[in-house]
């Protein structure tokens, strides 16, 4: 027997809610209320960051700063910040490679190993 995914929770919009599924659908959270939580702050934080990205791409680049120096825009560097609490938080839940991630770190580590022979034995 399977067990049931969890519940999407309301409130998430378009890209929280495929966050949402494409997890659950991939890896079991059952009997995991910390990671669920935690997967529901990044999904809530996937909406953040397309609403920063949406309006920062609306916007000019650089505006006006506190005492009218020119800053980049604060959506922008809002959306940075965002991305890399997500990386933290999607970190925070553990979830175990892809076997297309191991592979791309295999070609990667044999492409390198192959580099550094090169370099070793060539004059």
């Amino acid at each position: 027997m399977t067990n049931p995914k969890p519940r999407m929770p309301r409130g998430l919009s378009d890209e929280g809610k495929k966050l949402w599924k494409d997890l659950t659908e991939v890896f079991d959270f059952t009997d995991e209320p910390a990671k669920l939580r935690v997967l529901f702050d990044a999904c809530k934080l996937a909406d953040t960051i397309k609403r920063l990205d949406d309006e920062a791409a609306a916007s000019p680049l650089v505006v006006q700063g506190s005492t009218g120096q020119p800053v980049i825009h604060p959506c922008v560097a809002q959306g940075q910040s965002a991305r890399g609490l997500m990386a933290t938080l999607l970190a925070k839940l553990g979830l175990p490679e892809t076997d297309q991630e191991t592979e791309l770190k295999r070609h990667k580590r044999t492409e390198s190993a192959k580099t550094a022979a090169k370099a070793r034995w060539s004059m």
